[in-house]
């Protein structure tokens, strides 16, 4: 038999949510066939239609929106067993969930998506799917044994009631056949028990005592069935089984009651079950019912623990590998710049003024405060936080970028740039801004490379209207910036356009690129209310537009900070495992005047304080050591002298943040890569009790 292929629904009023959907769903799960709604009603329709594994649908709609959509789609007989994932950009809203789950949405998934998250949600949605059709299949075929089952217990029955007629003539037949069912009853594991029309308990099998909690038929023969047996509906209200019987049996029709029934025991505790119930007639009147039940606790116990199972490990495997990527990379790199940072400084320092060593250290330096930058935002992805927008002009950031880029970029590459000086202020972060720069700047000069040409940035104001809003969807009506990014190169080709905009899709040959870049963009575009577009044609370059709103606020200045740095001639014990971290904060410390002492290892710098704690004014350590962490050995010297002041310095840590570190006495908690002047106004700020 061949595999099915998975069927998944995705419901957005959005068109382009709808397409980015479709390609990561093409990308993580190939084989799936994709269906798309634009709105409740059409969902619906298309539910009927296709008979999806899944249905994903955003829960902001005009008109129905998704939790409506996932209660109308659960009360229909066709679509109710249908997964449905909710997609909301309201994490915190509880009452939000609340309703969801209440309309019958089996999950939720926040936004922003995560590509992994969301495919591995659905590929749940389809295993949930492929169960319960198992589960139906299953049913059936027990319901159609049980069938067969009560159609011979009726046959028995029917024999019964003959032969109480004919007692006088088959006393010793109908004794043979009350055996033959007693064996029947008493040997099959199902909990079978018969009712009167009155719902008076008239037989019972040893199993349905044990299913119940009972020990002898006394306890059930005679009773009225709601006295005994009470379950619980799927809305969680309790009733009694005399209201399902009204409601279910005595229409004369055969019932399957559904596996979501709980049912209770005579000691109160509880149990899931799958239960049958089938009418007894008499000359065409209902005279009773059988009742047939399977207890099904394990089973459903197993299927919740193996889905909650899959449901940790996935989500631990991704914090794991995010969390150790993140961490790996800041911790290392940012004591590379920190060495990379001091040295220039204090290069720069020595370098006569006005040379040209000192304009080159400049332009280090200016790198190594980017790449500083960009640790951050990495760390700032890995926990899933929004990063700091300011209201800024773009005009001097852009004008920076140009000139790093220029020293970059060969010079068979002309650029040309037409910056508008009355360009509005935008709400946006410097690094992103600057990313998006660096990103489209590149992509240019790789698509020039070998034949060379003119990159083109222009930075100028448009008024966006409704028209032009529908053209760029997202973009957010009114007065919005556009820097426009051009090159001469090679193009765009009509088969590769609609997929530049795709995580990890590039053409670049291998070193060249991630292809994470212009997926980057669009993303956080996407969370500035702006759009990036593109015009290109082979053989005739590029264009990319990037739309950001313009906001009525004054940019925040940039703060020049005095070139005079604090000084002090304190003593100061400074510790890192990094030699060349250790040798860099003796000569930087040295140079404002601090008597310093350096130690590589947090034991010797122990064994160092515990002889001479008088001897330091202030402790200067790293976090991330071996043998002992760095708030570990703050703790055993504040022990030996509690009013040492300490100042704590980390790469990256998931063990300590700044809070905690103060909770434990330390006075101060700096992140690497620290500039001379950083460090020079926390020493000040802590030495002179600020």
């Amino acid at each position: 038999m061949t595999e099915k292929i998975p069927v998944l629904l995705v419901v957005d009023d959005r068109p382009d949510n709808l397409f980015i959907i479709e390609q990561l769903v093409a990308e993580y799960i190939p084989t799936c066939i994709v269906h798309t709604a634009s709105n409740a009603d059409m969902a619906v329709k298309m539910a009927l239609e296709y008979h999806p594994d899944g249905i994903l649908s955003d829960i902001q709609m005009p008109g129905k929106n998704g939790i409506e959509l996932c209660r109308q789609l659960k009360q229909i007989h066709q679509t109710s067993q249908i997964p449905v994932l909710l997609i909301t950009a309201h994490t915190s809203d509880s009452n939000l969930r609340v309703q969801g789950l209440e309309a019958g949405a089996d999950d939720f998934i926040p936004r922003p998506i995560d590509n992994l998250e969301l495919a591995a949600r659905i590929k749940v949605m389809f295993r949930i799917k492929h169960m319960q059709d198992q589960l139906i299949t299953a049913k059936a075929d027990l319901e159609k044994k049980v069938e067969e089952r009560t159609k011979e217990l009726s046959a028995m029955n029917k024999a019964l009631i003959q032969e109480v007629k004919e007692r006088t003539k088959a006393e010793n037949h109908l004794r043979e056949k009350e055996e033959m069912i007693s064996l029947l009853l008493n040997s099959t594991a199902e909990g079978i028990y018969g009712i009167d029309k009155e719902g008076i308990c008239v037989f019972c099998n040893p199993a349905c005592l044990n299913l119940f909690g009972y020990q002898e038929k006394e306890e059930l023969l005679g009773k009225n069935i709601h006295e005994i047996v009470h379950h619980t509906r799927e809305n969680g209200s309790s009733c009694s089984f005399d209201e399902c019987r009204s409601q279910r049996v005595l229409k004369g029709e055969k019932s399957f009651l559904n596996d979501n029934d709980v049912m209770w025991k005579a000691d109160g505790s509880s149990f899931e079950v799958e239960y049958w119930c089938h009418p007894m007639k008499k000359n065409m009147d209902i005279i009773g019912e059988v009742i047939s039940f399977v207890d099904i606790s394990d089973r459903r116990k197993i299927e919740r623990e193996k889905k909650d199972i899959e449901g940790r490990l996935n989500q631990a495997q991704k914090m794991e590998a995010i969390g150790t990527l993140a961490g790996g990379i800041a911790h290392d790199f940012n004591n590379i710049l920190g060495v990379i940072l001091g040295f220039s400084q204090m290069a720069k320092e020595d370098a006569p003024p006005g040379t040209k060593y000192q304009e080159d250290l400049d332009k280090v330096l200016s790198a190594a405060n980017r790449a500083k930058d960009l640790v951050k935002q990495i760390l700032a992805f890995s926990r899933q936080a929004q990063v700091d927008r300011i209201p800024m002009k773009m005009q001097p950031l852009i004008k920076e970028g140009l000139k790093m880029l220029r020293s970059s970029i060969p010079t068979t590459i002309s650029i040309t740039e037409n910056i508008d000086p009355k360009s509005g202020t935008v709400l946006a972060d410097p690094t992103q801004i600057h990313q998006i720069l660096m990103n489209l700047c590149t992509n240019a000069y790789h698509a020039m490379e070998t034949t060379g040409g003119e990159l083109s940035v222009t930075l100028e104001t448009t008024f966006i209207d409704t028209d032009d809003q529908t053209m760029l969807l997202q973009v957010t009506p009114g007065e919005n910036i556009v820097l426009t990014v051009s090159d001469t190169g090679s193009g765009i080709g009509p088969d590769v356009i609609e997929k530049i905009f795709d995580p990890y899709f590039t053409t670049k040959e291998i070193g060249k690129g991630s292809g994470m870049g212009l997926a980057i963009i669009h993303g956080i575009m996407k969370e500035y209310g702006g759009a990036i577009t593109v015009d290109s044609q082979l053989g005739k370059g590029s264009t990319f537009h990037v739309y950001i709103p313009v906001i009525q606020k004054d940019a925040i200045p940039e703060i020049k900070g005095s070139d005079d740095l604090p000084e002090g001639r304190e003593r100061i014990l400074f510790i890192d495992d990094e030699e060349l971290l250790a040798e860099m904060g003796k000569d930087m410390l040295g140079r404002l005047g601090y008597h310093v002492t350096v130690r590589r290892s947090s034991i010797e710098a122990l064994a160092t304080f515990q002889n001479t704690p008088n001897d330091f004014d202030m402790v200067i350590t790293d976090q991330t050591m071996p043998d002992m962490t760095g708030s570990d050995l703050a703790r055993r010297m504040m022990q030996i002298r509690p009013d040492i002041p300490i100042i704590l310095c980390t790469g990256y840590s998931n063990l300590i943040d700044e809070d905690s570190a103060k909770g434990l006495g330390i006075k101060e908690f700096a992140l690497k890569p620290m500039t001379k002047g950083t460090i020079s106004k926390l020493i000040r700020k802590v030495l002179d009790g600020q």
